[in-house]
């Protein structure tokens, strides 16, 4: 592990770079390599995404809307169609919200069709290469075939229990890392 300065409250890395969010609501971004310096993105953030098909997605600190930019995100954001978000996760083909009433939503990743409402309650959701992850409002871990009709299947998680639940969790290539409310991580491997 190397230290990385900052007053971060969430990251994403793509490829190229890592973005994140700062305690006060900043959006920046940075070779994910930890080359070069932090760059300052337009725009305010409480999560960011950075999908796999070269779009940044962000909830805005401001009005709690979804905005999406095409990498690198030089210029303005655009503003997309729906609000109330507390988070996102894009990944190649579609982006994921999940908003104030832990609804869960999607809509392609380059924003050309609107939102649609996917069946099921999640507080966090999260994109795999096959699967969403999401954390149920009973903290309790699931994941969806992609592209994600509601057929939510639930992955058992003891060791929540004596963590106190989960906070967050982060998709990868072969399953997904979670982070408890104490701080702990666990992996969840999925076997293809």
């Amino acid at each position: 592990w190397k230290y990385v300065a900052g007053n971060l409250r969430q990251t994403d890395a793509s490829g190229c770079e890592i973005w994140t969010t700062t305690k006060i609501n900043g959006i920046w971004k940075r070779g994910v390599d930890g080359s070069g310096s932090w760059v300052k993105v337009s725009g305010t953030g409480l999560h960011v995404s950075a999908s796999g098909n070269g779009y940044i997605w962000y909830v805005s600190s401001n009005d709690y809307c979804s905005y999406s930019c095409k990498r690198p995100c030089s210029g303005k954001s655009t503003k997309m169609d729906t609000c109330a978000l507390k988070q996102l996760d894009a990944g190649e083909e579609y982006v994921y919200a999940v908003n104030n009433s832990n609804h869960v939503l999607s809509c392609p990743v380059d924003g050309s069709r609107p939102w649609r409402v996917v069946p099921g309650r999640m507080q966090y959701v999260t994109v795999g290469p096959r699967e969403i992850y999401g954390l149920d409002p009973q903290n309790e871990l699931n994941r969806c075939v992609k592209p994600c009709i509601g057929e939510w299947e639930k992955i058992p998680f003891d060791a929540c229990e004596d963590e106190g639940g989960l906070k967050q969790m982060e998709a990868t290539l072969n399953g997904v890392f979670a982070v408890t409310t104490s701080g702990s991580i666990y992996h969840y491997k999925t076997e293809y």
